[in-house]
């Protein structure tokens, strides 16, 4: 008898389940955050977080286990490299669900998982983002500053999307600066 030998299904046959959780557990640690089902969120925990733990070992063996799981050799590298060091200090517990709304089209329940690091994950983004426009042509010096400055003001537990809007405000303000040197000219 299975009694206790629960195992999220998906309604799927072995190997597209397997496929799945595959494809899944990859974007999960390249972005951080996924929004996905809360079953396919829940199933997906139980894959990701013995990966991770697997990559606080960090040896040959862990790595080719990892790689049994995860389609790509760059997913391995990250997840070994970037992803598991982060959580060195911790024993488990290294993903977050959050519930959504439904879905509008099959009203199926939506969540999303996110790596707990997340926050600092994006904040390594935000800061890479903000180099990348202060070395692009044509920008003044200190508009890369004042994306910095921007974010360095928001909270660590603020959203997403709150900092794209920050980004995007000061775009704009530059946008607008650009657009004033040039009529001027």
């Amino acid at each position: 008898m299975r009694h206790q030998k629960h195992r999220y299904r998906l309604q799927r046959p072995t190997a597209a389940r397997k496929a799945l959780l595959r494809s899944l557990s990859a974007a999960l640690i390249n972005n951080g955050r996924i929004v996905t089902t809360l079953t396919k969120a829940k199933a997906l925990r139980m894959v990701v977080e013995p990966l991770i733990t697997l990559g606080k070992k960090a040896d040959l063996n862990a790595r080719r286990r990892a790689l049994q799981i995860l389609p790509d050799k760059k997913t391995v590298h990250k997840l070994f490299s970037e992803v598991a060091p982060g959580f060195k200090d911790r024993n488990g517990g290294y993903t977050r669900i959050m519930k959504l709304n439904q879905r509008i089209g099959d009203a199926a329940p939506m969540a999303i998982i996110e790596l707990v690091t997340y926050a600092e994950i994006l904040k390594e983004r935000r800061e890479k983002q903000a180099k990348e426009l202060e070395s692009e042509p044509g920008n003044k010096k200190g508009f890369g500053q004042r994306i910095k400055d921007k974010l360095k003001t928001m909270k660590k537990t603020e959203s997403e999307e709150l900092a794209v809007e920050a980004v995007s405000e000061v775009q704009q303000e530059h946008s607008v600066s650009t657009d004033q040197a040039e009529n001027k000219e």
